[in-house]
């Protein structure tokens, strides 16, 4: 694995999603409800003045859900790889000897 340099100006969103494996779109129904959640706050920001509140209580929302998504993945792809170094080894076969009686 590679480390990114903080100053490849070739690195777009598109090539970091690729180096990822994941795709820029939504893919999730919780992605897509808070894509839909803060469209609906901005839209309302844009009409009325309280919809400011609605849109920054939205955003934080929005914000607090996606370190919780964020965190639950993490936790998980940590699980796997502690269940691989933790399973046991499977013991060589032994060879079978006679019995000197």
């Amino acid at each position: 694995m590679t480390l990114p340099l903080l100053n490849d100006a070739k690195r777009t969103p598109e090539h970091v999603a690729a180096e990822r494996g994941r795709s820029l779109w939504p893919t999730s129904a919780y992605t897509v409800g808070l894509l839909l959640l803060n469209l609906a706050a901005l839209s309302l920001a844009f009409f009325d003045a309280k919809g400011l509140v609605v849109l920054i209580l939205s955003l934080m929302y929005t914000a607090h859900l996606r370190l919780l998504l964020t965190s639950r993945a993490e936790q998980r792809r940590t699980n796997e790889l502690l269940e691989e170094w933790l399973d046991p080894v499977p013991a060589l076969p032994q060879e079978e000897r006679p019995c000197r009686t």
